[in-house]
């Protein structure tokens, strides 16, 4: 496939579990390396306290990031989510329905069921909000048994969750919330029906071609279910997220060098006067500025997350809530902020070297 190319641009200013190491401890290596205390606590919290390397390359990646040293905290969010047959047959829904019929609200997150609006932790709160979910799960009657009804609308297909399991979701969450609010957290149950959303904010037309592709899933497959604590840069709130498909080296000051994988969130409300080119805020660098979108592709938003921490509720077990293995997306993720280390390590040197 060709490279495409760059849109022209008029000025340059025109406007197997993993142990998680203990928190504490992996500060203090940071702090050992020289990093100061509120740059190594947004660093491990970024990365999901997967240790300090990880944590130390995300710093290194982000040093021209301008909000580095602003009291940002991140949003989390708490989803039910498939695991196994379930999810690949949701999986591959998505694609299909995205194939055949325009982009929809459904396409913006991974399969999943919301337990609870989008909530703010200070990062040095996020230990607190780890171990506050490891008592209050403890009041759900493990195994659940998840039951899906299928439903459809003139504007909504979804699928419901049986009450009975519903119920116990819900009491833990209100248990959640209560016990967060010690440490001063802020988060909301979800009041409506639990459920799956399937489509929605779809063009009418695509109604009834979405509800035959729909209809395909086999519900009644047993599957397991997690319930999955993610957070998100609130610099994504109210943005499209995309992937880069090329990469691309900057040759103007405000442009956005792009590395193949990274994730752009793209910035509708803001507007460029050169065609094909975008706003946008860069996950790997965390760096805001110009890019050209015929190197991107759109993307769910829920994949530039970070995975906090994950239990079972479909299966027998009396072990604490556990950090799920490091998925290929987050192996890559290490990989891709050791590229642009060593790539911003070039720089430098080679800088020194002119000079």
């Amino acid at each position: 496939m060709a490279l495409p190319s760059r849109p022209l641009r008029k000025s340059a200013h025109q406007n197997v579990v993993e142990t998680p190491t203990k928190p504490q401890k992996d500060i203090d290596v940071l702090l050992g390396m020289g990093f100061p205390k509120t740059r190594a606590q947004k660093a491990l919290v970024a990365t999901g306290y997967r240790g300090p390397q990880l944590a130390a390359d995300w710093l290194l990646s982000h040093v021209k990031d301008a909000t580095l040293d602003q009291n940002l905290p991140r949003e989390f969010v708490v989803y039910l989510c498939p695991v196994g047959k379930v999810q690949l047959e949701l999986d591959e829904y998505m694609k299909k329905s995205l194939k055949e019929c325009e982009w929809n609200g459904a396409h913006n997150y991974l399969p999943h069921v919301t337990l609870c609006s989008f909530f703010q932790v200070d990062d040095d709160k996020v230990c607190d909000l780890l171990e506050i979910f490891r008592i209050a799960h403890k009041e759900l009657q493990l195994p659940l048994q998840v039951e899906l009804d299928y439903f459809s609308s003139n504007n909504f297909i979804g699928l419901f969750v049986n009450d009975a399991c519903a119920n116990q979701l819900r009491t833990m969450m209100d248990q959640f919330s209560q016990l967060a609010k010690s440490s001063e957290i802020q988060l909301d149950g979800h009041k409506k029906q639990l459920h799956v959303t399937l489509a929605y904010q779809y063009q009418r037309e695509d109604h009834t071609l979405l509800e035959a592709l729909s209809k395909v899933i086999n519900i009644k497959e047993a599957s397991d279910w997690e319930i999955r604590i993610f957070s998100r840069d609130p610099r994504m709130n109210k943005t499209h997220t995309y992937q880069v498909k090329y990469s691309y080296q900057s040759e103007l000051p405000d442009e956005l060098n792009l590395t193949v994988g990274d994730f752009i969130y793209h910035d509708s409300e803001r507007t460029c006067d050169d065609p094909g080119w975008h706003w946008g805020v860069s996950w790997l660098t965390g760096v805001c500025g110009l890019y050209p979108g015929n190197h991107t592709t759109r993307v769910a938003e829920s994949k530039a997350w970070t995975l906090h921490q994950s239990v079972s509720i479909t299966q027998k077990q009396s072990e604490r809530p556990r950090r799920p293995l490091m998925s290929s997306y987050q192996r890559r993720s290490s990989q891709m902020l050791l590229q642009t280390q060593h790539s911003q390590n070039e720089e430098t040197n080679n800088s020194l070297d002119n000079g």
